[in-house]
């Protein structure tokens, strides 16, 4: 739903006058935002807010607006700023000095409405806690975020909009379904996989596996840490360093937790010479990364601190670089359809020629990959393709797969990407049919990313609804009555798992409409509910999830549908 950001930087400005009021003063204003999904406000104080102040701050707020206090637009440095709004006025062009009554100054980087009686209907959402500048070395601030709309419809249908969002919110699909969580005392941002989100994980990398061992792809396995010179030496010391985990001294060496597998991989290409013979040379790997993000910036599985990445790497001669990403683009299509997952769109994402710093400096190669990739994309016919500028990686340019989260934001599924520095800085070379030493080029290729974003993406998409060969439990078997049905369930259960399909038997003493409403929670592909005449026929009654229609079969007959099901 578009919004309507003067209306909503007006209801932020009305908001942080209202949260002024409620903390008695005790705030300073470090700013406000509008975003596609409201606005933000943020602040500082020694007394917290919480979502159960919200009705009270709510009335603080609407007493402003039925004040109808003008909003005016002051000359520049008209007031006193605080720390942060002279941070804020740094970084932000056309910055205005507002006013509202006579008691609440602020700055506005936004259009604003001039009363405060413009704001109709508005909802605040959330609050929670930020760093200034999204550095946790900084001071912690309160974010309170809302909405504002002109009109009821407008609110009611955004209102619904949100339910909707929250069906597919993955954090609660996850929970719902028991896949993964977090501790605190672990730490934050680093996932713990539940046994069903390892049955997930599992599966998807046993069809990775047929897939890539087919196609050629050697699997390996390099370590988790890396020396630091390793990192310096490609470029993603300097690059990334903001990203990193702090370096480990030992042994008069440094180590760091590895951020990428790429230069793993080049070192092991590395350990002996090559023949042209051998090109394309692939190679692949379920590696672990780590990568600091602030705490602000940490969304469920979406982005976190630890992750696996499934990351291959093509080392090929230049004239093979269209062959080898058509073989990579079927491939990729071929995962996408197994898994079912939608493609919002496809950039080809290019450097800002303006930027000297970011991108390594080969104007020559730049321009000559840039056109290659854009042939290419036009070669595979995509519908969706968007020119992004500033968006390659700072080594060569790539093509991105997009999908949206159910939060509206672009979130990377797979990647096709060309390089030619690294090859450059590692000495890489092959041996060609005259018995020259030759550069090969660099493909990386992400064909799901990390499982944490992929699996993120998948439970959004199909809001935990998973394709039977996925889901962590693809029966639930409930018996009407335990003592007289639970002997011939177990028989049920004891067939099926010897053709390996995943039961849970719910021999709970719970009411039976508890136990489907739990299996529906848990999005089980198939319940099957055993009463009197399943005992005496010995068949089994089932429904798929979502659906009230219950159909009875032999287990026989049952299983081989299952079965057909799962090789497709």
């Amino acid at each position: 739903m578009k919004q309507d950001n003067k209306l909503n930087n007006t209801a932020a400005q009305v908001t942080l006058k209202a949260v002024k009021k409620f903390l008695e003063n005790d705030f300073e204003n470090a700013g406000c935002w509008v975003s596609e999904s409201g606005f933000y406000v943020e602040f500082k104080s020694s007394k917290s807010i919480s979502l159960n102040d919200f009705p009270k701050l709510e009335k603080e707020i609407k007493k402003v607006i039925s004040s109808g206090e003008k909003i005016e637009t002051l000359s520049n440095n008209a007031f006193k700023l605080n720390k942060y709004q002279k941070h804020f006025m740094h970084e932000n062009k056309n910055v205005k000095f507002i006013k509202i009554g006579k008691d609440f100054e602020s700055l506005s980087n936004y259009e604003i409405e001039d009363n405060v009686n413009k704001i109709k209907f508005f909802e605040l959402i959330n609050v929670g806690g930020s760093y200034w500048q999204n550095d946790s070395k900084l001071d912690q601030l309160t974010r309170i975020s809302g909405i504002s709309f002109k009109t009821k419809e407008e609110l009611d249908a955004w209102k619904i909009e949100m339910e909707e969002i929250k069906k597919s919110d993955h954090r609660k699909i996850g929970q719902d379904m028991e896949i993964f969580t977090f501790s605190n005392d672990i730490g934050q941002g680093l996932p713990i996989w539940l046994p069903n989100g390892e049955i997930i994980k599992r599966e998807i990398k046993g069809f990775l596996k047929t897939v890539f061992s087919k196609e050629k792809f050697f699997y390996v396995d390099t370590p988790i840490l890396g020396s630091k010179e390793l990192y310096i030496k490609s470029g993603h010391w300097d690059h990334y360093k903001e990203n990193n985990f702090p370096p480990m001294e030992i042994d008069n060496e440094t180590f760091m937790l590895r951020p990428m597998t790429c230069p793993h991989h080049i070192t092991l290409y590395n350990l002996k010479p090559h023949s042209y013979k051998e090109l394309p040379f692939y190679i692949c790997e379920d590696s672990k990364l780590h990568r600091y993000e602030s705490s602000g910036g940490l969304i469920g599985l979406e982005r976190v601190r630890s992750m696996e990445l499934f990351d291959c790497h093509v080392l090929a001669a230049t004239s093979q670089i269209e062959d080898v990403i058509l073989k990579l683009n079927d491939i990729l299509k071929l995962v996408h359809k197994k898994m079912n997952i939608k493609i919002d769109r496809v950039d080809l994402s290019l450097r800002d020629p303006k930027d000297k710093i970011k991108y390594h400096n080969d104007e020559k190669m730049w321009k000559s990959s840039e056109e290659q990739l854009r042939q290419i994309l036009k070669k595979l016919n995509y519908k969706n393709t968007v020119e992004m500028e500033g968006e390659a990686a700072f080594y060569g340019p790539k093509i991105d797969f997009q999908a949206k989260s159910n939060l509206g934001k672009i979130i990377t599924i797979s990647t096709i990407q060309l390089d030619f520095l690294l090859p450059e800085r590692f000495d890489v070379t092959f041996i060609d049919e005259k018995n020259q030493k030759q550069r090969p080029v660099l493909i990386h290729f992400g064909v799901i990313g990390t499982y944490e974003r992929f699996i993120a993406t998948l439970l959004s998409q199909t809001k935990g609804s998973l394709p039977l060969w996925l889901a962590p439990i693809q029966v639930s078997i409930i018996p009407v009555n335990n003592k007289i049905h639970l002997n011939y369930c177990k028989k049920i259960q004891s067939e099926l798992e010897s053709k390996n399909i995943r039961v849970k038997l719910d021999d709970s003493e719970e009411r039976l409409s508890k136990k489907i409403r739990e299996a529906q929670i848990s999005k089980i592909p198939y319940q099957l509910v055993i009463g009197d005449n399943e005992l005496k026929n010995k068949t089994v009654s089932y429904r798929l999830y979502s659906s009230n229609d219950v159909k009875t079969d032999t287990l026989k007959k049952f299983i081989e549908n299952l079965e057909n099901q799962i090789s497709k």
